[in-house]
């Protein structure tokens, strides 16, 4: 019922967040905050992939809770590494762009996707695979990025 919803969604959203803590922790010791936010964008792409494939409510809601916990991963690593693209005068104008371009994918993302399930007959599957491959891409296209600064530059 509702109430198992809802303990559910509080569960992996509290494993979410330790998640992001972990990864923050991790990325500000080691100073690999591309390399984790890539593999948390391309482990979120896969999870939720692999949720398309499994049959089952059980394995697919394990695969989906690990898909969520890499997607808001994602954050920590990202932001601190977007910082050593723009100097200090710069950074307003830098974050506001990464800022403008999440909140078009805000957008854009969930328009997508009910586009493609009124499209292939309500399959939540197909939407999961497309925001799968967006995941993906996203990691490769961090992965080509290269700052013009050393990570350790303020």
């Amino acid at each position: 019922g509702y109430m198992a919803t809802g303990w559910i969604a509080m569960g992996v959203y509290i494993l979410s967040g330790i998640g992001m803590i972990v990864f923050g922790y991790i990325a500000d010791r080691t100073n690999k905050r591309k390399c984790l936010a890539i593999a948390s964008f391309l482990l979120a792409g896969l999870f939720l992939f692999l949720s398309t494939i499994f049959f089952g409510d059980t394995g697919d809601l394990i695969l989906i809770a690990l898909a969520m916990v890499f997607v808001l991963s994602i954050v920590g690593p990202l932001w601190g590494y977007m910082t050593t693209f723009v100097k200090e005068r710069q950074a307003a104008i830098g974050i506001a762009f990464v800022n403008s371009v999440g909140n078009i994918g805000g957008f854009a993302g969930p328009l997508m996707i009910g586009f493609l399930m009124n499209s292939f007959s309500s399959s939540i599957e197909i939407s999961w695979i497309f925001v799968s491959i967006i995941l993906v891409i996203g990691g490769i296209v961090l992965g080509t990025i290269h700052s013009g600064r050393s990570p350790n530059a303020s």
